[in-house]
C-alpha cells in the first residue's frame, strides 16, 4: 500500500512538479490549492500533508489546527516563504 501525500499550495507549477516526482517514487499524491479544497479532501486520509502556511481564504495556522483535530494520525510538514521566524514557530505549535 502506497503512502498518501496531500500537497497544499496555490503555486500550480510547484504542486505539479512535486506531485509528479512523488508519484514516480511510488507514492499516491494529491493536490489541493486552498484550505477549502484541503478540508473537502480529508476523506482520502492522507498519511502526510505538505502545507504552505501562506494561502488564500484561510490562515495556514488555522488550517493546521483543523487538520490536527480531523486527522490526528497524519503528519504535517509546513513550508513558507515568510522570513518571520515567529510565524513559523506558531505553525509548529498549531
Amino acid at each position: 500500500m502506497a503512502y498518501k501525500i496531500l500537497i497544499v499550495d496555490d503555486e500550480k507549477m510547484l504542486t505539479e512538479l512535486l506531485s509528479s516526482h512523488l508519484q514516480k517514487c511510488g507514492y499516491e499524491a494529491f493536490v489541493a490549492e486552498n484550505a477549502q479544497q484541503t478540508i473537502s479532501m480529508l476523506n482520502i486520509y492522507p498519511d502526510l500533508i505538505l502545507l504552505d502556511i501562506n494561502m488564500p481564504e484561510m490562515d495556514g495556522l488555522e488550517l493546521c489546527r483543523r487538520l490536527r483535530q480531523s486527522l490526528p494520525g497524519a503528519k504535517l510538514v509546513v513550508f513558507s516563504g515568510f522570513d518571520d521566524f515567529e510565524y513559523a514557530r506558531q505553525a509548529m505549535g498549531a
